[in-house]
């Protein structure tokens, strides 16, 4: 306590122990050196510490593709679908390693609480782990798509700020922060994916003129009497 390396935190109405990482580990360093250590901790095994574990982790997956992944890819190497969303990954990828944006990785409930959904809906919210997951699965049928929940982010973002008396405006300047970096990502590669979303609209229209054609009596020959 008196370094300040722990601490006490009676805000909430309950009593919270605050720790100093950064203290806490050249203390443990030290004492370590001097023969002194009387206990440790693990700090991966702390709440934050798991967090900081599963964003490395996810990090890391966007990062690699699996065999069963890659024989789907080989299966489908020309569709448009599997290329647009490979892109898209592939954006989701270059602003998640970037630490401004380490606040709309994870879905921002953990964060703020159950309060959250008293102002965005479940089914509404959005962050950047579940975009990546839904690229991999294949789930983007347009960049339109995409854009929109990159948009959801923010917007989200705005309306809780609203909610809580503009606490977090921080945080609303990152989140259009992130939808410019995210957009200049993807107008690095337009055309491709203009020319995905032109081949994903003329296959949509294909089975939709399939689906609409009316089928054939039970019994009906081609040939005239």
């Amino acid at each position: 306590y008196r370094d300040g390396t722990v601490k006490q935190d009676h805000s909430n109405g309950k009593l919270r122990v605050l720790i100093d990482r950064d203290k806490l580990e050249e203390i443990k360093k030290n004492e370590v050196q001097e023969g002194k250590l009387k206990f440790v901790m693990d700090l991966t095994k702390t709440k934050e510490g798991a967090k900081e574990k599963e964003e490395a982790a996810f990090r890391a997956s966007v990062n690699r593709t699996d065999r069963k992944q890659q024989a789907r890819y080989g299966r489908k190497a020309g569709s448009a679908l599997v290329k647009l969303n490979q892109l898209l990954r592939k954006v989701v990828e270059e602003v998640s390693k970037q630490r401004d944006f380490e606040a709309f990785l994870r879905p921002a409930a953990e964060r703020a609480g159950q309060y959250y959904f008293r102002v965005v809906k479940p089914e509404e919210a959005m962050d950047l782990m579940t975009m990546g997951k839904k690229a991999k699965a294949d789930g983007y049928k347009s960049s339109a798509a995409f854009r929109q929940d990159l948009e959801t982010i923010r917007h989200n973002c705005d309306k809780f700020n609203r909610a809580c008396q503009n606490r977090n405006s921080d945080l609303v300047l990152l989140a259009h922060q992130l939808l410019d970096e995210a957009t200049r990502l993807l107008d690095v590669h337009k055309q491709a994916i203009y020319d995905f979303d032109a081949e994903l609209r003329d296959d949509q229209a294909v089975v939709g003129d399939a689906a609409s054609r009316p089928s054939r009596p039970a019994g009906a020959t081609g040939g005239s009497a």
